[in-house]
């Protein structure tokens, strides 16, 4: 008596997540829709964890926040690759009057240190001089050669320094090659 014989589908899902592709045309071992997971390079997946409050921890005053924090992590800070710092940007809408009318400034945690909170703070940057070249109400960072850029879509970035004990703010107009050319007439 012949066997009946079912089709068995195996997806390892190594391409990730894509958002983009259409239900007509999804490329094979992806996936359009992962929560709470780190998606590996070999396909396997990871479970992200939650959120808590450090071991004896302890609350860092970095005065009221009207808007979330945006956090980065800053690598190979001052080109040295086990010092990594994690940057807070603090947002604070003030009362109406004369621009600016927020302040924004960054904090800085030495991540190399057990508790964050008591020891791990080094100190903090105002950025809020760039104001007047571009709103940073979001904030992207980046880093080059062991420094970090912000940058929050006005004609300005600022490339922050830090030389083992002080944070150093230095802003650069962003050059713009004219690609558009000029109208001739």
């Amino acid at each position: 008596m012949p066997k009946n014989s079912t089709k068995a589908e195996f997806n390892s899902l190594i391409k990730g997540i894509i958002t983009e592709a259409s239900p007509i045309n999804f490329p094979a071992e992806a996936s359009i829709d992962e929560q709470n997971f780190i998606i590996n390079k070999d396909g396997t997946r990871q479970r992200r964890l939650g959120l808590d409050l450090e071991d004896n921890y302890d609350w860092v005053s970095i005065g009221g926040i009207t808007k979330i924090p945006v956090t980065y992590v800053w690598e190979s800070v001052n080109n040295q690759p086990n010092l990594n710092f994690l940057v807070v940007q603090r947002f604070k809408n003030l009362p109406p009057g004369p621009p600016p009318a927020y302040q924004c400034s960054l904090h800085f945690f030495d991540l190399a240190e057990t508790n964050l909170s008591q020891d791990g703070y080094l100190g903090s940057l105002n950025v809020v001089s760039m104001a007047s070249r571009g709103s940073f109400e979001g904030l992207s960072f980046s880093s080059l050669e062991g420094a970090l850029i912000i940058a929050g879509g006005g004609s300005s970035i600022g490339i922050i320094t830090y030389d083992g004990t002080t944070f150093t703010l230095d802003a650069q107009r962003i050059q713009v090659r004219d690609t558009w050319g000029v109208e001739e007439t």
